[in-house]
């Protein structure tokens, strides 16, 4: 989690069931804003906002139907939802005492492919104003 997002539960896979990820929320790295570093951003994230995966195989595009805190031993947010294909995210709130989560659900699946790839730029991977 030190330098990107881990996977939550054992053996998931994109697209299906809740795709459930984790990272690290990062407020100041040596004197400087970590504002846009692993899931910091999520203190951003919006109802109706898209999300972008990808395996390299496929891409997979999410809508933000949820944002909300709950408390560290609250890991029933990860779980499966019935004929539900989502995604959550989840970092530490600014305090610590907290964990945002930020949940979608899948809106369409595209064929990863050489004109698409350049969204996976790193410029382009972190929220921006």
């Amino acid at each position: 989690m030190l330098y990107g997002a881990g996977t939550m539960k054992e053996g998931q896979i994109m697209g299906q069931g809740n795709f459930a990820l984790a990272s690290h929320h990062v407020s100041n790295v040596i004197g400087q804003s970590g504002a846009g570093l692993l899931f910091s951003p999520l203190v951003n994230a919006e109802v109706g906002q898209r999300i972008y995966l990808t395996n390299k195989d496929e891409i997979f595009e999410y809508q933000v139907q949820k944002v909300y805190m709950v408390l560290p031993d609250q890991g029933h947010v990860i779980s499966d939802q019935p004929n539900q294909k989502m995604i959550t995210l989840i970092t530490c709130a600014t305090d610590d005492h907290y964990r945002i989560v930020v949940q979608g659900n899948l809106v369409e699946t595209y064929p990863f492919d050489s004109d698409n790839a350049k969204w996976f730029e790193s410029k382009f991977t972190q929220y921006r104003k």
